[in-house]
């Protein structure tokens, strides 16, 4: 889910619904080996080449996108609900490509339709509006135990909403410690929201922009566009001008939470990277530095 960043260590992390033993590289600087001739004929690919952009991790031919997945049973139950979309006139949303076997997932790939397209980096605008029109989309979504995963944005999500803790290196502990003195308790309600928007839109002449690259969360709609700002701020050197949408408390709230969401996230990816892990705290001490400038 964080957005690329200069290449250090590797990270693993289990794959809910694997076999026992099933391990996927989930570091975003780091591709797999390509998908095997299996799976690509089981989601009807031809050759394939990697993707720009993104974490990397994606292979697609001219129909066919092949991304391995984090965690199978979120997986499935995201692919379905993204299948299930009514269509929309003011944007596209990748769907889901079901394998021969009728299943969304195969030997730890999913295959989504390929979208036409190119991403605006860091276009924190344009996303915040395409971010208000996916929502409203998915909003009837009902809530599903899916969503309960183990991976590293599932931990981080958590510990962002003081509902989970973990242990802290040293090297973040004064970060996160500052947010930790802004946070206090909001009630908004929780919605199907995707935790990892910016840079995951596409834009092609002609026609409406797309939402590519789901990352799901139950969480209140504005808690995504806080985490587009913070990207933005953070890895694409916007202005405090980003947070114009979150002046008030309740805003801040949700800028509070992206932050440690980023950073929580960063440790349980990569608590034994302390390379990266400098990375990321310089990213988000600018956020943070941004944030306290602002009270």
């Amino acid at each position: 889910m964080p957005p690329a960043s200069p290449t250090t260590g590797a990270c693993r992390t289990r794959l809910r619904g694997a076999g026992v033993g099933q391990t996927r590289p989930v570091d975003p600087r780091r591709a797999p080996n390509p998908p095997s001739p299996e799976v690509r004929a089981a989601f009807g690919a031809g050759e394939v080449a990697q993707l720009d952009g993104g974490q990397g991790t994606a292979y697609g031919d001219g129909a066919v996108v092949l991304k391995p997945v984090l965690d199978v049973v979120e997986a499935e139950w995201l692919a379905g609900v993204l299948d299930r979309l009514p269509e929309s006139d003011d944007l596209r949303v990748i769907r889901p490509v079901r394998a021969a076997s009728g299943a969304w997932v195969v030997d730890g790939w999913a295959g989504w339709r390929r979208l036409e397209g190119a991403p605006r980096p860091w276009a924190w605008r344009e996303t915040l509006d395409v971010a208000e029109r996916f929502h409203a989309l998915v909003a009837a979504v009902p809530r599903s135990a899916a969503l309960d995963g183990t991976h590293p944005w599932a931990v981080g999500d958590r510990v962002a909403w003081g509902e989970a803790e973990i242990a802290v290196p040293a090297s973040l502990s004064h970060a996160m410690d500052r947010l930790q003195a802004w946070w206090r308790p909001i009630t908004l309600t929780a919605q199907l929201a995707h935790g990892d928007l910016c840079n995951n839109v596409l834009f092609a002449d002609g026609a409406p922009p797309a939402v590519i690259d789901v990352s799901p969360m139950w969480r209140p709609a504005r808690y995504a566009g806080a985490i587009v700002v913070v990207d933005a701020v953070g890895w694409g050197g916007a202005s405090d001008d980003a947070f114009e949408s979150f002046d008030d408390e309740e805003g801040f709230q949700l800028l509070v939470r992206a932050t440690r969401f980023r950073l929580a996230s960063a440790v349980v990816l990569c608590v034994d990277d302390p390379a990266r892990l400098d990375v990321e705290r310089a990213t988000y001490t600018r956020v943070i530095d941004l944030l306290a400038a602002s009270r």
